[in-house]
């Protein structure tokens, strides 16, 4: 992979690195879990962490049987989860407009690069004051193959009109590692409720536990510290 130092662009996840939505989801997935008679737990919910919508059902489905009530359970889910947005109860993380203001300083173009359907993504960016920021924005549901595939971070290359191998994704999941280092991009991992795996700590360029430290590294990376 090349350095960090030869990166042009920077593409971004949404759930989980830029918006702090894990905890509600997990919260949600629990209680429409319960609701059902199913007991969908931390150590389920963090394998569908960093999948699109059909790659998460399939998973329910294959942990608790083909009779699990998979658009009704998630339909529940929403209605909890949906719930808590419009209550405002969505945030986003710490040192997040400190690097996206750096990255306009320094006329780093930036993506957006999520799991979530196109629709659902616009509107929790709305909701948090981020879509201004992003020109780009490249859903789940606007290709193929969700991560762990690379689809995803290609397509929001070629919008960029950078080569991946000039191309920087922060991720906050194995599935995004994984999709960024097939695609041949570099990739930093800022996890949020899930440690990454080994493979993950060997895939991504660096590891860290916050956005503001992962952005000291890239301003002393480029010199400009």
């Amino acid at each position: 992979m090349p350095s960090i130092r030869e990166c042009r662009a920077v593409i971004f996840d949404m759930d989980g690195l830029m918006i702090d939505t894990e905890s509600l989801a997990l919260k949600a997935w629990q209680l429409a879990g319960v609701d059902f008679g199913f007991p969908i737990t931390e150590d389920i919910f963090v394998t569908m962490v960093g999948r699109n919508r059909w790659d998460s059902d399939r998973t329910l489905v294959e942990v608790f049987g083909s009779d699990f009530p998979v658009d009704a359970v998630r339909k529940r889910y929403r209605t909890y989860v949906d719930g808590w947005i419009d209550e405002g109860m969505l945030s986003i993380k710490s040192g997040l407009l400190e690097l996206l203001g750096f990255l306009d300083q320094v006329s780093i173009p930036k993506a957006v690069a999520t799991s979530t359907e196109y629709d659902r993504a616009i509107y929790k960016l709305s909701l948090v004051n981020l879509l201004d920021h992003f020109p780009i924005v490249i859903a789940g549901d606007q290709v193929e193959k969700g991560k762990p595939a690379p689809d995803i971070f290609l397509a929001a290359a070629l919008q960029l009109e950078v080569l991946p191998k000039h191309c920087l994704v922060l991720e906050d999941s194995d599935a995004g590692i994984q999709a960024a280092y097939d695609a041949g991009m570099t990739s930093v991992m800022i996890p949020d409720m899930k440690p990454p795996s080994e493979k993950s700590r060997a895939f991504a360029h660096r590891v860290f536990g916050e956005l503001d430290e992962f952005h000291d590294y890239f301003r002393e990376s480029l010199g400009l510290m």
